[in-house]
């Protein structure tokens, strides 16, 4: 796995040495009752969808299609990279009765490795009992994203459901990446520390297309974390920026998901305060 470098834009790379002030890092949380812990990741950025990222090749409308997250995120070689590939499409075969090759060639299916744009501002606020500063650490999501062209019935363990033309499933991670926060002068300066946290995932239902609304729902399982396996449940979704002189692709974008991690189906093992017969309560 590689390390991080951050990019860092002042007038000298002397002014480092004269930070006087460390940004307010976040108390830690009190992890929920019946978990062993969790996650809260934010998506708020706002950039033109329609414009290519500099400095990620093949990097529009918020993924950047490509092995960008597996070789500079995860530092895997090509051996690997091809080992994951056919993990994810025997997943796909397995839990959707998705034959990748097959869908791909015949253009039912666009299958690719993908990572979301970092323009997006995907960043993680809570992350067990980490102390996070208020920009958030970086996540890096990335894997395999398979697409399905037109309506499809699919098989394996949804065998008899017929899902519609742009449903999506995933497999891959986040790689959040640990970093500092400094302010001097109203500049504010991160600064990453150490290897990212991995946390892999698998969709655990299809992804369906955007509604009325224009957002989307999703439910991956976490296969492996530092703290077990989980889920993490999610809404995506964008909204047009108002300014009539922007280009109308500019969008700001809102997407929430929420990692709880306990036992293979993520949902803890408390009952509830109502439902506990230890708990007494009692008025002031």
């Amino acid at each position: 796995m590689v390390s991080f470098i951050s990019r860092i834009t002042l007038p000298s790379i002397f002014l480092l040495a004269s930070f006087t002030a460390n940004a307010q890092e976040n108390k830690p949380i009190a992890i929920p009752e019946g978990f062993k812990s969790m996650a809260v990741y934010f998506m708020d950025g706002q950039y033109d969808l329609a414009s290519p990222n500099q400095d990620i090749p093949n990097c529009q409308n918020l993924f950047c299609f490509g092995t960008y997250w597996f070789e500079t995120i995860m530092g895997l070689t090509p051996k690997q990279i091809d080992e994951e590939e056919a993990a994810a499409k025997t997943f796909f075969l397995k839990r959707f009765g998705i034959n990748v090759d097959s869908a791909t060639a015949n253009g039912k299916a666009f299958f690719s490795p993908f990572s979301t744009d970092p323009r997006a501002n995907y960043r993680a606020h809570i992350l067990d009992k980490y102390n996070i500063h208020k920009l958030g650490w970086e996540v890096h999501d990335g894997g395999f994203l398979l697409i399905l062209q037109a309506k499809t019935e699919l098989g394996g363990d949804w065998t008899g459901i017929t899902v519609p033309g742009g449903t999506m499933v995933v497999f891959g991670g986040y790689a959040i990446q640990p970093s500092s926060l400094k302010e001097i002068r109203g500049t504010k300066v991160l600064i990453n520390k150490g290897e990212p946290i991995v946390i892999r995932y698998q969709s655990g239902e299809p992804i369906l297309p955007t509604g009325s609304s224009g957002s989307i729902f999703f439910r991956c399982e976490i296969t492996s974390s530092p703290w077990g396996p989980g889920k993490a449940q999610g809404v995506g979704g964008s909204v047009p920026v108002a300014d009539g002189l922007a280009p109308k692709s500019i969008m700001k974008l809102n997407t929430r998901n929420v990692l709880t991690f306990s036992g293979s189906d993520g949902a803890g093992n408390y009952d509830g305060v109502y439902n506990d017969p230890s708990v007494v309560f009692g008025t002031r």
